[in-house]
């Protein structure tokens, strides 16, 4: 039975994966500082002996290395980080020691504790930053400077990833996905989760410092856990250091609206931006061919397979809350 650790494993991303490493009868440990109950996929899921919650923050290092010492697992699929680009403005210093100590701290685990795991480190589409060339982008594009401090802490803790592998031999590989989308994202502000609300509550669709140009490609969170678990076991995917994960066709913010609104069934005709433009529009998406070729992974679910099973979760959430005010774009909806 293979031995997995999952640090963030509270976090959206690292909620599904961990369902669905546990659906195939492996042993699966979660860290994170949050308590279970926050994640609105495991609630009902993380039974048995074959899991083990530890609540526990990263950034402690004798802590996380106790931690590597007593499980030893074969594969660490490291999620933890501060997550919200905007929040990153606000509290960089916070987002910097979230997401560069705390992988920091989980590297030097591996190699003093267990060296012989595999780490599977989930960056971001971010470490690109605002691209300098067209779009898109293979695992060589160089990073660049964005809009939002996130962008460096991810560029920091990737290359902190690659440098681990290149000096100590770890088993290291880093993994650029696009915006990763689906049921159960608890971070309302975020693009797709805000939209698929303001539609269900048949309100006129927001943007925050955007006109709809920007142009991007979405991933749905089936097919992001997929490529996770792949890397974790594939014999091969250790030979390279980063893999890119690509997600939809590309298509602007203001498609993605109109095509939210389209399937929950309401007209998208207009909508409004809020707060001053950050710039022209930003057209950022990966070039899966690498992991295509070499591996064999392509996204299985379409933009419009994905969304949907993501607005019957939203409309659920509603409903159950009912009478009380939700978070939508950091003010109260």
């Amino acid at each position: 039975m293979t031995n997995y650790l999952v640090t963030g494993g509270v976090g959206f991303i690292g909620s599904h994966l961990v369902k669905a490493l546990l659906g195939r009868s492996a042993r699966v440990t979660v860290v994170d500082r949050r308590p279970l109950d926050q994640s609105p996929i495991l609630q009902a899921t993380c039974k048995g002996t074959d899991f083990k919650f530890i609540q526990a923050d990263l950034r402690d290092s004798a802590n996380t290395a106790e931690l590597l010492a007593a499980s030893k697992p074969d594969v660490v699929y490291h999620l933890a980080a501060q997550p919200l680009s905007v929040l990153s403005n606000i509290a960089p210093l916070n987002t910097a020691q979230d997401n560069i100590l705390g992988t920091y701290s989980v590297l030097e685990a591996v190699r003093n504790h267990s060296p012989r795991s595999r780490v599977v480190y989930t960056s971001s589409a971010c470490f690109y930053g605002v691209p300098t060339s067209p779009p898109p982008l293979r695992e060589t594009h160089a990073p660049a400077v964005g809009h939002y401090v996130y962008t460096a802490t991810k560029i920091a803790a990737d290359f902190a990833v690659q440098h681990y592998r290149h000096i100590y031999d770890l088993n290291c590989v880093s993994i650029r996905m696009v915006n990763v989308y689906g049921p159960g994202d608890a971070h309302l502000g975020r693009v797709v989760p805000r939209i698929v609300i303001q539609a269900l509550r048949e309100e006129a669709p927001t943007l925050t410092q955007s006109d709809g140009n920007d142009v991007f490609s979405f991933l749905y969170v089936d097919d992001a856990v997929a490529a996770l678990e792949l890397l974790g076991v594939h014999p091969s995917a250790i030979h390279k250091p980063v893999w890119n994960i690509a997600g939809s066709a590309p298509l602007s913010v203001l498609e993605l609206m109109k095509r939210i609104y389209s399937l929950v069934g309401r007209p998208a005709d207009s909508f409004a931006a809020i707060g001053p433009r950050r710039g022209a529009p930003v057209h950022k998406y990966l070039d899966g061919t690498m992991i295509r070729e070499e591996l064999g992974f392509s996204p299985a679910i379409d933009l419009d397979g994905g969304l949907r099973p993501t607005i019957g979760w939203y409309r659920r959430y509603l409903s159950a809350v009912t009478g009380r005010q939700v978070e939508v774009q950091g003010a109260r909806a």
